[in-house]
């Protein structure tokens, strides 16, 4: 019996999400598995429609989401030029993605994969503000879909800096980090998903399994299959 669940990958930019999910949902098709990327609204107008009215029925069922607008800068960031606006950006990101992923969900019974993270903006609005680590957790137990899997792309930190640093993106907020505060970034969340892994194991219940991309594609294709052999037997799909 083929079931649905709700894919979502964890790491720091430059750990290398993008090209493992690609080769994760290559997998998973072959696998047997239907599986629906999560991609941008655009031009879908009833996406739109229907995410608005999520975004409302959201704010109502969760109204402390409306508190981290108050969320306050860690000194070491404070002088960071937009660090303000970055963090209502995340804040209004994290309400829009869970709107779409509500409709997705509804739309399909495909399995959903996502590469716009709702627990990574959570860790990336504590590791830069004063968010307490239970309220990542509790945000996670309301917003995250019950039938979900954490991917864990684990790369060293200095080595995912090193990808981050020829990637050809602007990001003011990032671009304009001094390059010694963009080390402690890294290795703060690299620490931050490593921890969360765990606990929302412990604490929720939800599955987290890990990829290492540190080294060659070969060898994080090879772990990347394996791991949709897991995925396949634990959830007994049928090829």
């Amino acid at each position: 019996m083929m079931v649905r669940f709700y894919i979502e990958p964890l790491g720091v930019a430059g750990s290398g999400k993008t090209t493992v999910l690609k080769v994760l949902v290559s997998s998973m098709n072959s696998a047997g598995l239907e599986v629906l990327t999560r991609k941008p609204v655009g031009g879908d107008f009833s996406l739109r429609i229907f995410s608005l009215y999520n975004i409302l029925r959201l704010v109502l069922r969760v109204p402390m989401l409306l508190s981290l607008f108050l969320l306050k800068p860690r000194s070491e960031y404070s002088g960071t030029p937009y660090i303000k606006r970055v963090v209502r950006d995340l804040v209004l990101r994290l309400m829009i993605d869970s709107a779409v992923l509500g409709v997705l969900l509804k739309r399909s019974n495909a399995t959903l994969v996502n590469d716009e993270g709702l627990l990574a903006k959570l860790i990336s609005l504590k590791i830069l503000t004063n968010m307490r680590a239970r309220d990542v957790l509790r945000f996670t137990r309301l917003l995250i879909p019950k039938e979900t899997i954490f991917l864990n792309v684990k790369t060293n930190a200095d080595i995912a800096l090193n990808r981050e640093s020829k990637r050809d993106i602007d990001l003011p907020f990032f671009s304009e980090m001094r390059h010694s505060l963009k080390k402690v970034f890294f290795q703060a969340a690299a620490l931050e998903y490593d921890k969360f892994s765990r606990e929302i194991q412990l604490e929720l219940g939800l599955e987290v399994l890990s990829v290492d991309n540190s080294g060659s594609y070969e060898n994080m294709a090879s772990n990347v299959n394996h791991l949709v052999a897991i995925i396949a037997d634990k959830y007994n799909v049928s090829n």
